[in-house]
């Protein structure tokens, strides 16, 4: 099993919430966004703010929305050099009670599990009387990354195009990972 790497902790009493809720303002220091970076497998965090607010929902559960800001630097999927992304998205999470009636997911009739993709997340469950929001803001973060940053007018060299020796394939099949690799130990000969 792949240990995780650590972060940050910022927990919230979720017990004592106010009744117009908890405003939560995120403000990591190096150190705290280095172990992001670490987290998110990207080469540095160099801006993070999250800010949140921490509110009752329905009975027994809580919502958390926001907005996170971040930038983050990661190596260009074809040259390595280093690619500047800059984030800007606002979440909306939801909890309830492990022992919650919505916890309990029902399945249909069918015994399946339905789900609307352009619907609402299910609310994730917790225990105890603390959720934890820097999990929250590592894990929408790391949503938002570019799986496959490209340094601006970035493209693969044309020996790399196509089968991977030069040639375009016919049927329209993506090149074979072994031709490419071929192809780049010709170069080194």
């Amino acid at each position: 099993m792949t240990e995780l790497a650590p972060i940050p902790e910022f927990p919230v009493h979720v017990t004592v919430l106010p009744g117009s809720g908890f405003r939560a303002r995120i403000r990591p220091d190096q150190a705290e966004m280095a172990m992001v970076a670490a987290a998110c497998g990207v080469t540095a965090v160099h801006q993070l703010e999250a800010d949140l607010m921490v509110r009752r929902w329905r009975r027994d559960g809580v919502e958390i929305t926001g907005d996170i800001r971040a930038s983050v630097e990661q190596p260009c999927v074809i040259t390595l050099e280093p690619v500047l992304q800059h984030i800007d998205t606002r979440i909306k999470v939801l909890f309830v009670r492990e022992d919650s009636r919505i916890a309990r997911r029902q399945p249909v009739d069918t015994g399946e599990l339905v789900l609307d993709p352009d619907g609402e997340d299910i609310p994730e469950s917790f225990s105890g009387d603390t959720i934890d929001l820097w999990p929250v803001v590592v894990e929408w973060l790391g949503l938002e990354i570019d799986l496959f940053p490209k340094v601006e007018g970035a493209e693969l060299p044309p020996e790399l195009e196509g089968n991977g020796n030069g040639e375009h394939a016919d049927d329209g099949r993506p090149p074979s990972p072994f031709a490419i690799l071929k192809a780049l130990k010709r170069e080194d000969d």
